[in-house]
């Protein structure tokens, strides 16, 4: 090797100064898109612009900065600027793939819109798609996106036969596996079923033979139809089978068969073994996804995650958890049905044709997870038929039109379709209109009512409505010239803020949220609930559900006076995360009383450990649906089975006597007669019955301890005509000492109350172990009656 002379020294220093500050700055740049990446990822698409400009600052070369800025337009769906970008990028690098492939996508999305070049930006996808496909036709899902170009042509057979393409060659990609059942269920949507019947016949694959099924079912041939689909159950169809589960769910829904839709439902949920999997069963539910379960959904990946998730999902909306079958549950895939039939929308969304000209609604991400159906369609979903309905079917001419952009935007359009809906509880109403430029079943929620008989229609809804029509007839008799000028014109303004506000504040709720639909016509069973801590084997806590089932609302449903009714008392228990725990139903025959007080007292036993449970119970009638309550409460379990001194929950009772025989009442020799009202009238005694478990016994192994009572008014009394404060002393205080060879024991109270003023109070029970000084206390809500 030869030595280095000090001119070759000189020269590759030079070299390297030259050289070094644009390795740095690519270096740079590089790390800038990283960054950049990051935050669009998180959806932050102001600082991921940010970065990638710093990066092109950095290095205006860069190709990946370019494909960023790319990919952050199309996030934003700005078409126009994404293949901007991506014409940039092509610049830098024509041979880049990424380039050729987001271009093509940006330009068949600007040839959505019916504009003069809207034949060319469609030509121009074509050719970047075909150039890619030239050269890689296993790039990403360059297959699947060219069939979107032929879906937007509704040429559905060549899409279908694209997609299932890029199925067979990329069985990873999941998206690409979601849209292709996408684009047959769209096939099925836009063609004649007779027609399709033909086109599914001659293409052989195993995803024809699914929507040749399919087309059965929605030509209402229910029973052919799940058997063709139980037939692709007995085969390796290649696709996750709870695509099929979701399909025959809709079957028995039509069938009015709920415990065959829970069962299906179950077994798909019970069975997810991939992301793919679950994915199915999202697309079926996603209609109903709030924001939480979405944000956790997104970060969800073992199957057995998915598994809990989904089960989760569905318990936290069940009316009636101790019933078998969920329904609500039932009840959203009868909505499905019912969107199927009347609000499907799957064509594209676009500026154009959205009557939020201005972007005034900040809709949350769970509204724009459909891709199926129309506003209508999704806010049905969601909360069943709306209580109250209004359309306008005249008004042709819009009072409030002018050049003006301030006029404009007092209201902003003319007489279009359009039609609201309000529900009570929670009040919420939601107004949709078919847009200017709008074609089909495209409804869509709009920020106001433009036209001013639409809101005269709305206005027996109240304010703002009411308050926007006496604004607008004031205006009206100004230029008239029948009252003097008034400021009107920024009143008018602020009140369409007002309604602007309205619908943003009640569509946010509505699109995350969700309910279930108690029949029109409910009467609610009032029923009465008091859980009762004792302890219980090992170092668990038995709880008794002490309830009591009001019997004159099954007088009122029945219409009959006497003789004998049947009815349905369940309960659930749920962790914190709304895992099932236990479930129990009984079945009761109740006579049919004329005593409007009369109830039936029962109970039923769950062993827990400690904790914190979610705890609902229910009641019905087995005779009709219209007799229906429940109750949904927060359930602490105590340990009863730490050391020191304990003590059980208090149960009052009707009456508390010796037991004669065997009975389910009967608890440590007592039978009880329990009184879950926890309401006695003063005339009677209030009996109570309550356990106390770990006092410490003396040499000889005796107990003493001391049980004090202390009744106490909710509402402190007002002392001396209400001008001295108020007086909160116990009404009964009541004190006795007790020596016992037992350190576990049950006590009995009858406590006299008939010198005490009928109204509500909390009972204390205080016990103090007089060994060791200890003390525990627990507390009764009551009341007292005449």
């Amino acid at each position: 090797m030869g030595k280095a002379t000090p001119g070759s020294c000189w020269r590759a220093l030079l070299w390297g100064a030259l050289l070094l500050p644009g390795v740095l700055y690519a270096q740079s740049a590089a790390q800038l898109v990283d960054e950049g990446d990051h935050w669009l990822a998180r959806g932050a698409y102001q600082e991921a612009e940010k970065t990638y400009q710093e990066a092109l600052a950095q290095d205006a070369t860069y190709l990946p900065a370019y494909l960023g800025m790319v990919r952050l337009a199309m996030a934003r769906k700005n078409w126009r600027q994404a293949s901007t970008w991506a014409r940039k990028a092509l610049r830098i690098d024509s041979s880049s793939l990424a380039a050729h492939y987001f271009l093509a996508i940006s330009e068949r999305e600007r040839a959505q819109y019916q504009t003069p070049f809207q034949f060319m930006h469609r030509k121009t996808s074509r050719k970047h798609f075909e150039w890619v496909l030239a050269r890689d036709s296993l790039y990403r899902d360059v297959l699947y996106q060219y069939a979107l170009l032929y879906r937007q042509d509704t040429n559905y057979a060549r899409a279908i036969t694209l997609a299932e393409a890029q199925v067979r060659l990329r069985p990873d990609l999941d998206e690409a596996a979601i849209g292709l059942f996408r684009l047959y269920h769209s096939f099925l949507n836009h063609t004649d079923l007779e027609k399709a019947g033909r086109w599914l016949a001659q293409h052989p694959t195993g995803y024809a033979r699914f929507f040749e099924a399919e087309r059965l079912r929605r030509l209402g041939q229910l029973q052919e139809a799940d058997r063709a689909f139980r037939r692709l159950q007995q085969t390796d169809v290649g696709w996750p089978p709870q695509a099929i589960a979701l399909a025959r769910a809709r079957i028995w829904t039509a069938l009015n068969r709920p415990d065959s839709v829970q069962a299906i439902i179950d077994r798909a949920i019970h069975t997810i073994s991939s992301a793919l999997d679950a994915r199915f069963l999202f697309e079926d539910f996603k209609y109903i996804f709030n924001l939480q379960e979405l944000a956790t959904y997104r970060h969800l990946q073992a199957p057995e995650a998915y598994r809990t998730f989904f089960q989760a999902f569905w318990e936290r909306r069940d009316p009636m958890p101790g019933r078998p079958i969920n329904m609500r549950l039932v009840a959203h895939y009868r909505r499905l049905l019912v969107a199927e039939r009347d609000y499907v929308y799957d064509g594209p969304r676009l500026w154009h044709s959205n009557p939020d000209k201005f972007g005034e609604l900040k809709l949350p991400p769970t509204y724009f997870l459909n891709q199926e159906f129309n506003d209508k369609g999704l806010i049905f979903i969601r909360h069943g038929a709306p209580d109250d309905r209004i359309v306008t079917v005249r008004g042709e001419v819009n009072p409030f039109r002018s050049g003006s952009l301030w006029r404009e935007r007092e209201f902003g359009m003319g007489w279009v379709p359009n039609e609201s809906w309000r529900y009570y509880q929670p009040r919420m109403d939601f107004h949709f209109v078919i847009d200017e430029g709008a074609t089909g079943n495209n409804w869509r929620l709009t920020p106001v009512l433009a036209n001013a008989q639409m809101i005269e229609d709305r206005e027996i809804w109240g304010p703002p409505y009411s308050r926007i029509m006496s604004t607008l007839r004031t205006k009206w008799e100004v230029e008239a010239g029948l009252r003097p000028p008034q400021p009107t014109t920024l009143e008018l303004f602020e009140l369409r803020e007002a309604l602007v506000a309205q619908s943003q504040a009640a569509y946010t709720r509505g699109l995350t949220s969700d309910q279930y639909r108690w029949p029109a016509n409910l009467v609610v069973l009032p029923l009465e609930v008091l859980p009762v801590a004792f302890r219980g084997p090992a170092d668990s806590t038995q709880v008794y559900l002490y309830y009591a089932l009001p019997a004159a609302p099954f007088r009122k449903v029945t219409g009959r006076r006497s003789g004998y009714t049947r009815a349905e008392v369940g309960f659930a228990v749920h962790d914190t995360a709304w895992q099932p725990l236990v479930t129990q139903l009984q079945q009761r025959t109740l006579p049919i009383l004329p005593d409007p007080t009369a109830a039936l007292n029962d109970f039923m036993v769950v062993t827990l450990q400690p904790g914190t449970y979610r705890l609902t119970l229910h009641g019905r009638s087995l005779e009709s649906e219209r007799l229906q309550g429940r109750v949904q409460m927060e359930l602490t379990v105590p340990d009863l089975r730490e050391p020191g001194l304990q003590m059980s929950d208090l149960l009052p009772a009707w009456r508390i006597l010796p037991a004669s025989g065997p009975s389910r009442f009967v608890r440590n020799g007592w039978h009880l007669w329990p009184n879950p009202l926890r309401r006695f009238s003063v005339s009677q005694p209030v009996h109570l019955y309550f356990e106390i478990y770990g006092l410490t016994p003396d040499a000889q192994g005796r107990t003493r301890y001391t049980v004090e009572y202390i009744l106490r008014p909710i509402k402190p009394r007002k002392k001396f005509f209400g001008l001295f404060g108020r007086d909160d002393r116990p009404v009964l205080r009541l004190k006795s000492t007790h020596e016992d060879p037992h350190t576990e024991l049950s006590e009995h109270a009858e406590l006299d109350v008939h010198r005490v003023d009928p109204g509500d109070y909390v009972l204390e029970v205080r016990i103090t172990d007089a060994r060791t000084g200890a003390t525990i206390s627990r507390t009764l809500a009551l009341t007292l009656t005449e």
